[in-house]
């Protein structure tokens, strides 16, 4: 959690979120492509349980809005 703490601090902002198969597993995973406020590009790879639980806090946001 430091590490995301520390992301948001340097300016970080989220770019996209997607799900995607993982080649090597076969399992669904979400990915968050991050971007940096020099444009460096970073992705960040969760497992299904993860990103179902992402993809619940954007649909209760989106459902506020």
């Amino acid at each position: 959690m430091e590490n995301i703490t520390n992301l948001i601090n340097q300016g970080y902002k989220i770019m996209k979120f997607e799900r995607d198969i993982d080649l090597t597993s076969g399992q669904e995973v979400g990915v968050v492509e991050l971007k940096a406020l020099d444009g460096y590009l970073m992705k960040l790879n969760f497992d299904d349980n993860c990103a179902d639980e992402m993809e619940k806090v954007i649909f209760n946001y989106l459902k506020e809005k």
